[in-house]
């Protein structure tokens, strides 16, 4: 009896140690995937604009996005950040210069006489999760819902002073946009088993 308590208790302790390994393995090869994804998707978008306007472009991303949380609620997820940026020169004659920023899913063109030197983030992020389970002669069923709002506001910085101010809300695709600022996922599931 004692051998079973034990190999319990380091079943219990190896087994945590092991899904917190899992969990930090999954996070970084998930934000890997994301940053490498977005270097490319910065220069080509660079190369586009570049050659639609006829100059120097500079193109930077900023994404934010829920990845996965093993020992968070039903669809709670984890917000996750990463950034790329890339500069292109094509022109014919004189260039002229633009710099764009890519915030999540809206774009915003930068004044030429603004130099940003330092971007801000805040987040508000509200989740609410119900278990409701039920049974009956006939079957037993588990009812679970989730409500989360995640709403975040970049602030870019210029050299001069000047603030650039951009609210984002999570949408139901699950990206932010500004259309979507305030609002909340409601997402929900049931499974029912026969008796």
């Amino acid at each position: 009896m004692k051998k079973k308590g034990q190999a319990a208790t380091e079943l219990a302790v190896f087994g945590s140690m092991v899904m917190v390994a899992l969990g930090l393995l999954i996070s970084f090869a998930n934000n890997m995937t994301e940053q490498t994804t977005l270097q490319q998707q910065a220069f080509r978008m660079a190369l586009q604009k570049a050659y639609d306007n006829n100059g120097s472009v500079s193109y930077t991303i900023i994404k934010n996005y829920r990845g996965p949380n093993l020992f968070g609620g039903f669809k709670q997820g984890n917000r996750q950040s990463v950034s790329a940026s890339a500069s292109v020169l094509w022109s014919f004659g004189e260039p002229n210069e633009f710099t764009f920023y890519q915030i999540n899913e809206d774009l915003f063109t930068i004044p030429n006489d603004k130099k940003i030197w330092n971007v801000e983030t805040d987040a508000n992020t509200a989740y609410n999760s119900t278990d409701i389970k039920t049974e009956s002669n006939v079957q037993s069923s588990t009812n679970r819902q989730a409500t989360l709002g995640d709403t975040i506001t970049t602030r870019l910085l210029a050299e001069d002073g000047s603030v650039f101010t951009y609210t984002q809300g999570l949408d139901t695709d699950g990206r932010y946009r500004q259309s979507a600022a305030g609002t909340s996922i409601t997402k929900g599931r049931t499974w029912a088993t026969l008796h």
